[in-house]
């Protein structure tokens, strides 16, 4: 009875299950704090127009949807924009690859799991595997592209210096045109600071503490004033490869 009135329910909102996807459709996958919240507003932007410093993100995520938090979701478009971590799969088949420095990222990660109340050490944080495995494994099994996906890489770094060129790339990726004043008017609107006074006046979804700050500093080279010497000696006997073959 209940599965009958939720199957009604969704076909009367238009709802699609999260697994029910089109070839079209394309993934903004990567460790997690690697830009996926920046690059969820750029694509706001970008693609559908939307100016994101004056509406929640939680609006933002109902457009590009996260594949780990919700079952149902609206299909507004095709392609329709999906947000994920996850470990390459086959019906993954056309992806944008995030890629940030795992230094950066760790410190990132580690200040996000202690907002959530998880009170790790460093120490800790960086041996154990998150749920998306480690850093530098999880960037080895998409570089190796098992299942043949099209897929875009940007770096974290090369779109904070040059976020142009960095959505040029991506336009031509995703088969949309854009000129540069849109690109720029994107761009603007999806700064650090402004995404950060959003964030003040809304909050974050999924509960997110109103007392702590989901946007932070997204500098590059932040393991450099936060990450300890020694923990950061730790990351590197891990991640020291990767961190040169990239």
């Amino acid at each position: 009875m209940e599965q009958r009135i939720e199957q009604n329910l969704v076909a009367r909102l238009g709802l699609h299950r999260i697994d029910d996807i089109e070839p079209e459709d394309i993934f903004i996958i990567g460790f997690p704090k690697s830009g996926h919240t920046w690059f969820q507003n750029l694509i706001a932007g970008v693609v559908y127009g939307i100016d994101t410093r004056n509406i929640p993100q939680s609006f933002v995520g109902d457009i590009i949807k996260d594949i780990h938090a919700y079952f149902y979701y609206k299909r507004y478009l095709t392609p329709t924009y999906f947000k994920a971590h996850s470990l390459p799969q086959p019906h993954f088949r056309r992806v944008v690859y995030l890629i940030r420095d795992g230094r950066d990222v760790m410190v990132s990660y580690y200040h996000f799991r202690h907002a959530r109340g998880d009170k790790v050490t460093w120490e800790a944080h960086i041996k154990t595997p998150t749920p998306s495995g480690y850093w530098h494994e999880h960037i080895q099994r998409w570089l190796a592209n098992p299942y043949q996906a099209d897929i875009l890489t940007i770096k974290y770094e090369d779109l904070k210096t040059m976020p142009i060129q960095q959505l040029q790339r991506f336009c031509q990726f995703a088969g949309i045109e854009r000129d540069i004043e849109q690109l720029q008017w994107a761009i603007d609107n999806a700064a650090f600071d402004k995404m950060q006074q959003r964030e003040e006046h809304f909050g974050m979804p999924n509960n997110f503490p109103r007392d702590k700050r989901f946007i932070r500093r997204g500098k590059v080279g932040s393991y450099k004033d936060e990450m300890p010497p020694e923990v950061l000696g730790t990351f590197m006997k891990y991640a020291g490869g990767m961190l040169r073959q990239l």
